[in-house]
């Protein structure tokens, strides 16, 4: 699940913690 980083751009800051939750 590492393309809903790509998908969700609206947040850049946010992006890592989002991937440390797809983790």
């Amino acid at each position: 699940g590492g393309t809903l980083r790509y998908a969700a751009p609206f947040s850049t800051p946010s992006v890592e913690s989002i991937t440390e939750q797809l983790h």
